[in-house]
């Protein structure tokens, strides 16, 4: 299947479609974390209902394009009114970055001027045209693919769509609008040849907080694991061009599960420490990163004990989740999740099933073996657990 937009490490399909198929459809699933949206678009074409949320606004921006229903003859009217309004309007458009001087810097440092004044204009028009919802997003993600790219893009760096962009040139010939609409049309057409049955419920939500009454047959999802993969480094070479000030989008990453953040060894959690003493295998881990192991398990800690209160009770919950290495640490991230699930009233319903990861069936390929990215992501295990 082709996918909407890159995505350094997706959820494996065939792992989601061996956990729907034991479902009746019409089962309501729920990924709290659900990334590019790998769980929910299956879910819908297994016939079942699909809700999700993530605390990166690209992320379901790009899960909503993907796991939504489209008409594709009036976007082809919309395309048209947008390219109608850029040409009518060619000249004075205002900077949206003008309230914020950080994120001005970073755009002078990153863009050339030419990307920079086609990204403006065109940013700015697709917000005039459509309100907040499925076309905007479409638009915003048919842009982000421009910028969010292995080597030739709007911006001045290469590898953003691994999350490790670093600067590589100085000018850039690269022409963002025609490009802006072959990339609507490449969208199109992958709607048009393989359309979504149905509307995912999609939000921009943190899975250790949201609380609902709803309850869910199935939660299929894959948890960050400990400095893995930094999303929001490349993420926000689009996201300023959405309306978020670099300021805001450093909140949201310093806040997502498994970025290096300290928890302080503080009275009461004496049992984060516990787990932590028991998941890490090799040469002890130094204390600033025990404080990120801590945080992480705490996050962990909080996001499983969401998903609990959300199952049914014949409901399972299925964890697909990748060791760590963390300078000598091997640090086992799939038992840190099997004991907090314990803790919050779960059993792991049978042995985990632990899979190889191929380098050349991910989108982040793996082109040193002996590198820190390869030691981190070599085997994946899937937990199921059911409440006890």
């Amino acid at each position: 299947m082709k996918y909407v937009h890159p995505f350094p490490a997706r959820m494996a399909p065939e792992l989601v479609k061996n956990e729907l198929g034991s479902l009746p459809a019409g089962s309501k699933i729920l990924d709290p974390m659900c990334g590019s949206g790998t769980t929910l678009r299956h879910a819908i074409d297994s016939d079942h209902l699909a809700v999700g949320w993530d605390i990166d606004p690209l992320s379901v921006k790009m899960t909503r394009t993907w796991c939504r229903r489209f008409n594709v003859y009036r976007l082809s009217e919309q395309t048209a009114l947008l390219r109608n309004m850029l040409e009518a309007k060619n000249g004075d458009w205002p900077s949206r970055f003008s309230a914020c001087q950080e994120t001005q810097n970073f755009v002078d440092f990153w863009f050339a001027k030419e990307q920079q004044n086609d990204l403006n204009r065109l940013s700015l028009a697709i917000e005039d045209a459509f309100s907040p919802g499925r076309t905007r997003d479409l638009f915003q993600i048919a842009m982000s693919r421009l910028i969010i790219t292995k080597f030739k893009g709007a911006s001045l760096a290469w590898d953003v769509s691994h999350s490790r962009p670093h600067k590589k040139k100085r000018v850039n010939d690269f022409e963002a609008m025609p490009e802006f609409f072959k990339s609507v049309e490449h969208l199109t057409q992958m709607i048009k040849n393989n359309p979504s049955k149905r509307d995912a419920r999609v939000k921009v939500g943190d899975c250790r907080e949201i609380t609902t009454h709803e309850k869910f047959d199935a939660i299929i999802t894959s948890p960050p694991y400990l400095n893995a993969i930094d999303y929001m480094r490349a993420h926000k070479f689009s996201l300023i061009w959405m309306g978020y000030p670099i300021p805001q989008l450093r909140k949201i990453r310093s806040g997502s599960i498994g970025s290096e953040n300290s928890f302080p060894e503080l009275p009461g959690h004496e049992h984060h420490l516990a787990i932590a003493n028991k998941t890490c295998k090799g040469r002890a881990l130094g204390s600033r990163v025990k404080g990120y192991l801590l945080r992480y398990i705490s996050d962990c800690e909080k996001a499983i004990t969401a998903m609990r209160g959300m199952l049914k009770p014949e409901g399972k919950l299925v964890m697909v989740v990748a060791n760590s290495n963390q300078r000598g640490t091997r640090i086992l991230n799939s038992k840190i999740i099997s004991m907090l699930a314990g803790q919050a009233g779960f059993r792991l319903s049978n042995e985990a099933k632990r899979r190889a990861i191929s380098s050349r069936a991910r989108y982040l390929p793996i082109r040193n073996a002996g590198s820190q990215i390869a030691n981190r992501m070599k085997t994946e295990s899937v937990l199921q657990f059911v409440i006890a």
